[in-house]
Parts: structure tokens; sequence; C-alpha cells
């Protein structure tokens, strides 16, 4: 869920959305026999894999830490965390989104 403070930084936050066209589509990983309930996909932007973001969740994992994202492209751009964990899909596709608008500022 995305929060906003007023409603300028919400219409400039919409622009930027809107200009970054992520698309999630499930690897091939996904429904495996080995991890048939982990949820898995591959984040493209154009067309172009880019990352994914995938559930590592199991009993005995921390809840903060269930969903793992990743920016897979080269990035040199400091400033800009290329990994990390999330509790939510929602946060963790939030965090690539957000690392990944950096990297294209460079």
């Amino acid at each position: 869920m995305l929060e906003h403070h007023d409603e300028e930084s919400q219409r400039e936050q919409d622009r930027d959305l809107q200009a970054m066209t992520l698309t999630l589509r499930p690897t091939k990983l996904e429904g495996s026999p080995a991890i048939p309930h982990r949820k898995d996909w591959t984040v493209y932007e154009d067309g172009q894999p880019i990352g994914r973001i995938y559930e590592v969740g199991s009993a005995v994992t921390a809840p903060e830490l269930r969903w793992f994202w990743s920016i897979l492209a080269v990035v040199r751009v400091t400033g800009v965390t290329r990994y990390g964990h999330a509790a939510t899909l929602e946060e963790a596709t939030a965090k690539f989104r957000d690392n990944w608008k950096k990297a294209q500022r460079g």
C-alpha cells in the first residue's frame, strides 16, 4: 500500500509509477514439486528481466524475512540497494521499485 502525505506528492508519485511499468511474471520454479507452495516471480521492465521477488517463508522463517527481492540488472549507482527482505509481497515490491527508480536516475 502506498502512503501519500499530501496531494502534490501523490500526483508526483503517480506520475513516477506511470512512467515505470514493472511486470511480475511467475518463474518456472513457481509450483515446482520441490517447492509447490512458494511464490516466485521475475520482475520485467519493458519486456526485459531486471529482477526477482520470491517467498522464502517457512515455519521457522522470521515474519520480516518472508519475502526476498533482488535487482539482477547491472547497477553501478551509489545508494542503491540491490537486494533485501520484507514481511509482505507489497513491501518487497515497493522496496524493489524504490531502488530501481534510484538506479534509473543514476
